[in-house]
């Protein structure tokens, strides 16, 4: 049986982890998780399985392409495509860039 918790006393960790973790959005919830769903919508299959949304923040979504030649001709050739369309699909989150650089993808 267990004693009863003092006031002030900290909960144990088994009590508040799962009330913590429902009110947290991981990486499928949230804004981030919303950008990952539509970007194969964005840019097609083949070339989204070349690319990853790594972070959106204050209106800037980061994408780490998988070649240099990927991010330019995205920078050059598709930017205000891919802009307009992660606009249209979602409004809410109101995109204003979307920036690229090579990473190894995991």
């Amino acid at each position: 049986m267990r004693k009863p918790k003092r006031e002030g006393e900290p909960a144990p960790i088994r009590e508040v982890l799962p009330a913590i973790l429902r009110g947290m959005k991981g990486p499928e919830g949230g804004p981030l998780g919303r950008l990952r769903k539509v970007w194969g919508e964005v840019l097609g299959p083949e070339v989204a399985a070349r690319t990853r949304v790594a972070s959106f923040a204050d209106g800037n979504v980061r994408v780490e392409v998988a070649s240099a030649a990927l991010k330019h001709d995205l920078v050059a050739f598709r930017s205000a495509e891919v802009l307009g369309a992660l606009r249209e699909r979602l409004p809410d989150l109101q995109v204003r860039a979307v920036s690229y650089r090579v990473a190894a993808l995991r």
